[in-house]
């Protein structure tokens, strides 16, 4: 199993529990919409914001 893989199972245990996602996203484009709903850990130090910064820093070096 893959590290995505082991993602959406995890997504899909916390759902079934009836857990609420910490953050939804929403993103059109063209005739296209996607969602993504995100869980962060319980009791982690790292914010939803946090953790979006760094994901755009990251696409920013790749780009560079």
């Amino acid at each position: 199993m893959d590290r995505k893989e082991k993602k959406d199972e995890k997504g899909k245990e916390l759902q079934e529990e009836g857990r609420r996602p910490d953050c939804v996203t929403t993103v059109c484009s063209g005739g296209t919409v996607l969602v993504v709903k995100g869980y962060l850990k319980q009791g982690g130090r790292e914010t939803a914001a946090d953790k979006m910064e760094k994901a755009l820093r990251a696409e920013m070096d790749r780009r560079a």
